[in-house]
C-alpha cells in the first residue's frame, strides 16, 4: 500500500477534483436555511450534498452512464435518480479503494492532489471524504478529528531552493526562476564569466529584478493562501531575495 501514492485512473482524478469543490467548506449539521413558523431549519447533510452534486450533472458522470448504456439515445436527458445512484456507487467504490488499497495519508497531503488552500480547509475536505465514505457504507460514526489530522500530517508547504549554472555569458538576465506545485524552486543562473574576469567582482542580479518581481506576484497568492493568518508579503519577498543571493 505504501507505494500507491497517486490516483491511477482518469475518472478517479476527475471525481476527486469534483469532490474537492464540494467538501472543503462543508460542515454537516450547519444551518443552511433558518427555521420558519411552519418548517424546521434546513441543515447540511450528506444526503442533501449528494443530491446537489448529482444535480450539477458533471461531465465525467454523464459520460460514464452513457458508456454503460450505449444503446440509449445520447441526446436524451439522463433521469436524476440514475445520476444520483450512479454517483453514490462511484464515490463508494472510489473511497473504498482510497482508504483500503492506497496510501491515502500521502495522497491527501500531496499539494499535487490538493492545491494549496488554508490547512483547515484541506483538513475539512479530507475528514469529509472519510465521513462520506462511512455514510455511503451505512457505517457512519464519529471520527477523532485530532488523530485524523495527525495521521495525514497536513502542514503548509515551505520553499525548497536549489540552484544550477545552466548558461555562461548569454546576453540576457542572469537568473531564471522555476517552481513546481510543491514549492520546489529551481534557480537557473546565466553566469557572466567574462564580466567577472574583467572586473573581478560578483555581478549584481539587478537585471533579473523585474523577472523576480513578476514571478513573485504570481506565486505569492498561491503560497500565502495555505496559512490561516495573513503573512507579510514584504518579509517573504525579502527572504527569497536573500536566499537567491
Amino acid at each position: 500500500m505504501q507505494s500507491h501514492t497517486k490516483l491511477q485512473t482518469e475518472i478517479s482524478r476527475k471525481l476527486f477534483n469534483f469532490l474537492k469543490e464540494h467538501l472543503h467548506n462543508f460542515y454537516p449539521g450547519k444551518i443552511i436555511k433558518e427555521a420558519t413558523e411552519t418548517k424546521y431549519a434546513l441543515k447540511a447533510s450528506f444526503y442533501l450534498l449528494i443530491r446537489q452534486m448529482a444535480g450539477a450533472r458533471p461531465q465525467f458522470l454523464t459520460d460514464l452512464i452513457q458508456q454503460h448504456n450505449s444503446d440509449n439515445d445520447k441526446s436524451a436527458t439522463i433521469p436524476f435518480n440514475i445520476l444520483e445512484e450512479t454517483l453514490k456507487k462511484l464515490i463508494l467504490t472510489f473511497t473504498t479503494v482510497l482508504f483500503t488499497k492506497l496510501n491515502y495519508p500521502e495522497i491527501l497531503a500531496a499539494p499535487a492532489t490538493i492545491p494549496p488552500i488554508q490547512t483547515h480547509n484541506r483538513l475539512q475536505f479530507c475528514i469529509n471524504l472519510a465521513r462520506l465514505h462511512l455514510y455511503l457504507s451505512d457505517n457512519y460514526q464519529a471520527i477523532n478529528y485530532t488523530k485524523f489530522a495527525e495521521d495525514i500530517k497536513l502542514r503548509p508547504k515551505r520553499f525548497n531552493i536549489t540552484s544550477e549554472v545552466t548558461e555562461i555569458d548569454k546576453q540576457h538576465q542572469f537568473l531564471f526562476i522555476k517552481m513546481d506545485n510543491r514549492f520546489n524552486i529551481k534557480l537557473n543562473f546565466n553566469l557572466p564569466k567574462t564580466l567577472f574576469l574583467e572586473k573581478y567582482n560578483i555581478p549584481s542580479l539587478q537585471n533579473s529584478l523585474s523577472h523576480f518581481n513578476e514571478w513573485f506576484e504570481k506565486i505569492f497568492p498561491i503560497y500565502s493562501c495555505q496559512f490561516f493568518n495573513t503573512i507579510n508579503k514584504t518579509k517573504v519577498s525579502n527572504f527569497l531575495k536573500y536566499e537567491f543571493r
